[in-house]
């Protein structure tokens, strides 16, 4: 009788506890998903309107951009100011423009860039564009890829995988 009382009882709480556990469990992974897709997250918002502006300042994290999306007039040229707020060397390329410049933790870069006549150009961190390190130069009318090249993919939405991160520009 009292092995029964005893089952009775103290089941429910390991099984109470266990399930408490498990939530812990959980809020343990979505908090570690959080501070993994934290970053991505917040690059998914930055999206500048920078027309008619000479200059605009871009921010290097690990491992996204911020703003992420700069969005100009036809041909316009910018200085891109860029600050390294990362833990490791990051670096500011753009296809098509000879333009590629590496920034140390803590410290700062100038870059100069124009705009496309049409569409879009990528600008990208050479050592971690696969990991989703992208971002994008926008000409009016431009539609905003959901792609980029690299082995990285970027959708609407910010979603993390055990292969890197793929970084969504969350329009």
């Amino acid at each position: 009788m009292k092995r029964f009382l005893f089952i009775l009882i103290v089941l429910p709480l390991l099984a109470a506890a266990c399930g408490s556990s498990y939530s812990s469990g959980s809020s343990s992974t979505t908090s570690s998903s959080s501070s993994t897709t934290g970053s991505s997250a917040s690059a998914s918002k930055g999206v500048m309107n920078v027309a008619g502006k000479s200059s605009v300042a871009i921010q290097q994290h690990d491992y996204f951009f911020s703003p992420k999306v700069l969005k100009g007039t036809a041909g316009q040229k910018i200085t891109v100011d860029l600050t390294n707020k990362g833990s490791v060397e990051h670096n500011f390329s753009v296809a098509g423009e000879n333009v590629s410049v590496s920034v140390q933790p803590g410290k700062t870069g100038t870059a100069q860039v124009t705009f496309p006549k049409s569409g879009s150009v990528q600008f990208f961190c050479k050592f971690h564009k696969s990991l989703g390190m992208t971002g994008m130069l926008l000409a009016p009318g431009a539609a905003m890829n959901t792609s980029t090249s690299g082995g990285s993919t970027t959708t609407t939405n910010t979603t993390t995988n055990s292969g890197g991160s793929s970084t969504g520009y969350g329009y």
